[in-house]
């Protein structure tokens, strides 16, 4: 089930995450298409294992436009010590209604 995100009753969504063990993590979001990069939430941050919150506020890289309603990719990078890569995407709905 993807996140449901309506900016005009909150002002951000908090999505959750959690990782196994120590990583760099990185938290990116991309537009509908799932090409574009629309945003970076974290990058290259080191966690230790356990669950984490990260914050999305609607806006893109720029931080000044509100993205337009639709489907929206949320992709967490997890590199561990030892250089394996785990991979999550979850999707996030924008609604205006």
């Amino acid at each position: 089930d993807p996140y449901i995100f309506r900016p005009i009753y909150n002002e951000i969504t908090t999505l959750s995450y959690s990782i196994t063990e120590a990583a760099n993590v990185t938290v990116k979001v991309y537009t509908p298409n799932g090409i574009t990069l629309l945003n970076t939430l974290e990058n290259n941050v080191s966690k230790s294992a356990g669950s984490y919150q990260v914050a999305w506020d609607g806006r893109d890289s720029d931080g000044a436009t509100i993205v337009d309603e639709g489907n929206y990719r949320l992709h967490i990078e997890a590199v561990d010590s030892h250089g394996s890569i785990a991979k999550r995407d979850v999707s996030i709905r924008v609604l205006y209604q």
